[in-house]
């Protein structure tokens, strides 16, 4: 059976539209995002103290390492080649994490922090910011914990943006794979050593 030639040039334009499609970033539905900053909790239960400077929100304590602990993760973004790491979570599922040198906190995409079970944390009411020219509002949220293959984070506090999808401009314009996360210099800092082997692919922590 031949294929008309308008039907067929129907059909290649269909998938060629199904292979071009990408993902947007999403604002989490209002309802949702409510659901979320409802279960705020004191930061003082977890030890954490967090205060209003001219500079911004700052806060100390969390991000708790294990002594002795340390992995060696394969990059994972190869165009250009980037320090971009999985994130051990539920189920054997993994994340790919920007770990970013630059960047001065540490930022999750919605679904996976829920995932993960970030609680919101603040003294009477959920902390929210929104970095110069976004326009996602971000809740500073503890993170139970977080792993890298062997290597654990406990109650790490981050950044949860009120969105699901690509990351914007904290992707550092990386696509493939699309980032769920940023670990910034606020974690990083704790590692006894951190080695970027370029010529290798992997970051040892």
């Amino acid at each position: 059976m031949k294929m008309k030639p308008s039907l067929f040039f129907l059909s290649m334009l269909l998938l060629s539209a199904v292979a071009c499609k990408t993902t947007e970033t999403k604002p989490v539905p209002w309802k949702e995002q409510s659901a979320y900053l409802a279960k705020v909790r004191d930061p003082r239960i977890y030890g954490f103290s967090i205060y209003q400077t001219p500079g911004g929100i700052e806060y100390r304590g969390g991000g708790r390492l294990h002594p002795n602990q340390g992995a060696v993760l394969p990059m994972k973004a190869k165009e250009p080649l980037r320090p971009v790491v999985m994130l051990r979570g539920n189920f054997g599922m993994e994340s790919p994490i920007l770990l970013d040198f630059c960047a001065s906190a540490s930022w999750l995409e919605f679904d996976l922090a829920k995932t993960l079970g970030a609680m919101p944390v603040g003294e009477l009411e959920a902390q929210l910011v929104k970095r110069p020219g976004e326009e996602i509002a971000e809740s500073l949220s503890m993170v139970p914990s977080m792993r890298f293959k062997q290597l654990f984070i406990e109650q790490p506090l981050m950044y949860v943006r009120m969105a699901t999808g690509p990351l914007g401009p904290l992707a550092r314009g990386i696509e493939e794979p699309e980032l769920k996360g940023v670990i910034g210099w606020d974690l990083l800092k704790k590692f006894e050593q951190i080695q970027l082997d370029y010529a290798d692919g992997k970051v040892a922590l």
